[in-house]
């Protein structure tokens, strides 16, 4: 396993790993016939854990501590980024086992993280629970942080457009840099144009967020409860990486408290209080494709503040 530390990464690299003489035999089989298989077991886990409405269609937990994900549920980033993630990080994430042409559409099979989701553990943790979820989880960030990006440019792992649905109905870039994507948003609300709403946005955003420089950090993209695992009351994985690629410093914290619970925003303003203007100045974007809500109860063990250890 690669130092979390700071440094060059080169994603284009990245491989399906084949760990054992199984899987390596595995996949001398036919593709075609290796489909045929995962479906079948897909079959055999709908039976033995049928989908939940919290999971959605387009997953399924298969036996033998597998997963999978097909349909539009899961694109070539989503794979690249989990196993890019598990090559350069000590982040728990799924293990890539195959992935696998589906009429145009991916068929990918996965470890099963060990956990449950952390918006259904949170009413389990104590003030001392919630400590060490908030340090474990600043962990991590930073380990994703301190991946360094082969180029400035804007957008998915490799360099491609990238799929933002908190902001965007379609996918966005990629953008050349920083500043490129900042001058997009800008476009997108021209002067002279639109209600006084716009008109705060540009000044406000000129002044602040789009003024400074920020550094590119690889971004989760959708970094809410219902992504990060946890076990024995700590955080024991993270998943679904289809929002993955290299933004903005800010763009995991705006991402992660949109349409969030007032809970939620004072824990990440408390890990990363410097992204709380750039955090306002994305909610206010005329653009964007929902608004804001805090209405859900505040677990026991958040109602304080907590410094990060």
């Amino acid at each position: 396993m690669s130092s979390p530390s700071t440094r060059n990464v080169h994603p284009c690299s990245l491989s399906v790993v084949d760990d054992s003489l199984l899987e390596r035999t595995w996949k001398l089989v036919p593709s075609r016939s290796r489909l045929a298989i995962y479906k079948l077991l897909r079959f055999v886990g709908s039976k033995l854990w049928p989908p939940e409405s919290l999971i959605g269609t387009g997953k399924q937990r298969l036996p033998f501590n597998m997963f999978c994900k097909f349909g539009g549920r899961i694109d070539e980033n989503e794979v690249l980024c989990t196993m890019f993630v598990a090559e350069n990080t000590t982040i728990p994430v799924p293990r890539i086992i195959d992935a696998i042409d589906d009429d145009g559409q991916l068929f990918v099979v996965m470890t099963k993280v060990p956990g449950i989701s952390a918006q259904l553990a949170f009413s389990e943790l104590d003030e001392a629970g919630m400590k060490l979820f908030e340090h474990d989880l600043h962990d991590w960030i930073h380990q994703l942080r301190s991946l360094r990006p082969p180029c400035p440019v804007v957008g998915g792992l490799l360099g491609t457009q990238s799929v933002q649905p908190l902001f965007f109905e379609t996918p966005i870039g990629p953008f050349d840099d920083v500043a490129a994507l900042h001058q997009f948003l800008m476009t997108l609300c021209p002067d002279g144009k639109g209600s006084p709403h716009y008109e705060e946005f540009r000044s406000r955003a000129r002044a602040g967020t789009f003024h400074r420089a920020h550094k590119l950090c690889f971004t989760h993209g959708d970094l809410k409860p219902h992504n990060l695992l946890m076990h024995n009351g700590r955080l024991s994985g993270m998943v679904d990486f289809g929002n993955s690629g290299w933004f903005p410093e800010y763009w995991d914290y705006a991402c992660t408290t949109f349409v969030a619970p007032l809970w939620w925003e004072e824990l990440w303003a408390r890990m990363f209080p410097q992204y709380v203007e750039d955090k306002c100045y994305m909610y206010n974007h005329p653009c964007t494709t929902m608004s804001l809500s805090s209405s859900v109860d505040i677990p026991a063990g958040i109602q304080q503040g907590h410094e990060i250890v």
